[in-house]
């Protein structure tokens, strides 16, 4: 298993941070950027189309909660399951 390293480009496009995921870590999934598997994420979608790092990028909602890509019931289970104090 790999060692959590603080790498800026590991921060997903939602905000949560691959570089501590267990997935990530057991060489399972390449991280959010790399991951072409990762079609179903609106969010990634989003920030790809626009040219965006991550949603903190966005000009469009200051407040994440005004994005229904950003906030939403998946994103607000997936924070619950990775333990992710993210509010989403």
């Amino acid at each position: 298993m790999k060692e959590i390293v603080v790498d800026p480009a590991l921060v997903a496009y939602c905000g949560l941070y691959c570089g501590a995921c267990p997935r990530y870590l057991k060489d399972k999934c390449p991280g959010c950027h790399e991951n072409t598997k990762a079609t179903w994420c609106k969010v990634r979608s989003c920030c790809i189309e626009h040219g965006y790092a991550s949603c903190a990028d966005c000009e469009e909602f200051s407040d994440p909660h005004g994005c229904r890509k950003f906030h939403n019931l998946f994103s607000r289970a997936m924070g619950f399951v990775l333990r992710s104090d993210r509010r989403a």
